[in-house]
């Protein structure tokens, strides 16, 4: 037995990355994913790597947007457009908990996947659809991505510095991957839900949506009050103790202490400049709001000392105010904090050999989970599946030969 979800059988029908993530993270937590890609085109994150260049190009042809929201499947090619192929799927959602799809309406009513016919099929299935603005509306059939997300969620306009006034694009595919969590987070209610009804249900997560409800303390400043929370301007922060500061070596610290008249001391101390302390022009938060003056000193100060100087320095003080190094995406790994939690993780990938992977970020005391299995060749699992469901060799010819895988 492996993770906490264990016996529980999913069919993903799905593209690109917030559908195939959603099916891994149900994976990873011990899930049994079975991936149904189109003939000849499949996937199109098995292709993404040319659009992002050749630095997401893996060994063996692999892609990291295919392999990363992709493992813990195996994978089935099926014409959808051909009868015999629906069939197939409806004998798969038979078997099934949870049928995961980011097609639209149309597109899935087509194909013999909509929530009507497969509630038919397993009237116990749970139907998990993702889409990009939902389901209703006049845009619900628009094309949308992560970026699209960011700019409609207003998420592009609430990060960044108050002195840059244009819209941040954060990379790496955040809203699709918020999208994804949240869609799980609807499975998992609904399998609960079905335990107790003996019914499936229909639910459904967008990655606007999702966008939109990681900002929920922003958005409801702004609904309740009429504007936003303020951005953070590096040179007047509203509190410099909650700001950050570039180092000596070109590296960032963060200062993250809102009880900043509780910690003045103990930072001007730690830090080498006691004569701040009683200083009347910083010696109380008001008068700290937004001095850029004081920001010029500590810029100064943290100038003196590499990053990881001054944390080990503030370690061996056993500083109490809140800080931390601003850490850069491939410093995560080597952080003790990181590594002891296992929040990153080392695994035998039997293609790219040993390799350090994000794991689940939720750890489990009975039914550990983890990556277990790489992300699937185009169609690799096809005749096991096939022949789990009944199928001989001889039918699977004529399947192959008349365009169904």
């Amino acid at each position: 037995m492996r993770g906490p979800l264990s016996g529980i059988k999913v069919v993903e029908w799905a593209m690109f990355i917030n559908g195939p993530a959603a099916a891994c993270l149900l994976g990873d937590l011990g899930a049994e994913v079975i991936k149904v890609e189109a003939p000849i085109v499949g996937d199109a994150g098995r292709g993404l790597a040319s659009l992002y260049g050749s630095g997401m190009s893996l060994p063996s042809g692999r892609s990291i947007i295919f392999e990363v929201p992709n493992r813990n499947k195996k994978d089935v090619i099926l014409n959808l457009k051909h009868k015999k192929g629906q069939e197939i799927l409806h004998q798969l959602v038979k078997r099934a908990d949870v049928f995961l799809t980011n097609f639209s309406e149309a597109v899935a009513t087509r194909c013999g996947a909509d929530w009507p016919t497969l509630s038919k099929v397993n009237p116990r299935i749970i139907y998990a659809s993702t889409s990009g603005y939902g389901s209703k509306g006049p845009e619900s059939g628009k094309r949308a991505f992560d970026t699209v997300a960011q700019a409609r969620s207003g998420f592009m306009l609430s990060v960044g510095d108050r002195d840059n006034v244009e819209p941040q694009l954060v990379p790496g595919s955040m809203m699709d991957q918020a999208g994804a969590t949240t869609l799980v987070i609807g499975v998992l209610a609904a399998l609960l839900a079905r335990n107790e009804t003996e019914k499936g249900q229909k639910i459904e997560a967008s990655m606007l949506g999702s966008a939109i409800a990681l900002q929920t303390a922003n958005v409801h400043v702004a609904l309740w009050r009429g504007k936003p929370f303020g951005k953070h301007s590096r040179r007047e922060p509203a509190n410099p103790l909650g700001n950050y500061y570039c180092c000596g070596d070109g590296k960032w610290l963060l200062l993250a202490e809102p009880q900043s008249d509780r910690f003045w001391s103990e930072l001007c101390e730690a830090v080498g400049r006691q004569d701040l302390i009683d200083d009347p022009k910083f010696n109380s938060m008001k008068k700290r709001e937004r001095n850029s003056e004081l920001v010029a000193i500590l810029d100064i100060v943290f100038a003196s000392k590499g990053r990881d100087d001054w944390v080990e320095h503030f370690a061996s003080r056993d500083c109490r105010f809140a800080y931390s190094p601003v850490l850069s995406a491939e410093e995560l790994a080597d952080d003790p904090q990181v590594s002891e939690n296992q929040y990153i993780i080392q695994w035998d990938h039997p293609v790219l050999g040993n390799i350090k992977t994000v794991a689940p970020p939720v750890s489990f005391s009975e039914t550990p989970c983890g990556p277990a299995r790489e992300a699937p060749e185009f169609g690799q699992h096809t005749e096991e599946v096939l022949l789990e469901l009944g199928y001989s060799w001889e039918e699977m010819t004529k399947l192959r030969n008349s365009g169904v895988f």
